[in-house]
């Protein structure tokens, strides 16, 4: 079967053709625009004593983080560190370097929820007991985080999100954690680091980072 090859410049087209331009359905050149939220990159879990993404910058006034299938080495759940310098980034963990507060529940005979807070502590906490994640093969979890203007000089960081969490333990607990955390600093976060809130490893799991674009 034979095939014709016809040429654009045969195309009855309005607009301009080019490598930022596509062909719309009605005959148009319209140029290519990005989604409001964009995949930056990805990162996977092997025995990993953290993950870490670094570029968060100005281009976005939000930067999102999923984490999924998260298997931990040790019994706790998933915390953040931030960096404010350029290059090495060394992450800020100081005693009183975040706040953060968590809100979950589980259930067991009955439902059962609860509340926790740091006003000063070197780490914000996705998670708390008793909605911690537990080390069996069916023990996993799923969550993601927003990172606020996280080059603005002016305030205090935000990070804010949701961990979803499977606690075997015997019983299967599915359960879930609010958080909401603040970088006590005004200088801009370029980093994040996401580890293990008790000291072990991520054993597996996969990150994704994306960023928010301005409107």
């Amino acid at each position: 079967m034979s095939q014709t090859k016809i040429d654009i410049g045969m195309i009855s087209t309005t607009g301009t053709a080019s490598s930022s331009t596509f062909l719309r359905g009605d005959n148009a050149w319209t140029a290519v625009t990005n989604p409001a939220i964009t995949y930056v990159s990805s990162a996977t879990a092997s025995s990993s004593s953290s993950i870490e993404f670094t570029g968060l910058d100005n281009s976005a006034d939000c930067w999102i983080v999923r984490w999924t299938g998260l298997h931990l080495s040790a019994w706790g759940n998933v915390a953040i560190r931030t960096s404010d310098d350029a290059s090495s980034h060394s992450y800020e963990n100081g005693a009183s370097d975040y706040s953060w507060v968590v809100a979950g529940g589980y259930p067991s005979a009955t439902f059962t929820s609860g509340q926790h807070w740091d006003s000063a502590d070197t780490m914000i906490k996705c998670g708390h007991d008793p909605v911690y994640i537990n080390v069996a093969n069916n023990d996993a979890s799923s969550g993601m985080c927003y990172i606020w203007n996280p080059a603005d000089t002016t305030y205090y960081k935000h990070i804010t999100g949701t961990s979803y969490n499977q606690n075997d333990g015997g019983t299967a607990y599915a359960s879930f954690s609010d958080f909401q955390g603040v970088r006590r600093s005004t200088n801009a976060v370029t980093a994040v680091q996401f580890f293990h809130s008790q000291g072990g490893n991520f054993d597996a799991g996969k990150f994704v980072l994306y960023k928010w674009l301005h409107s």
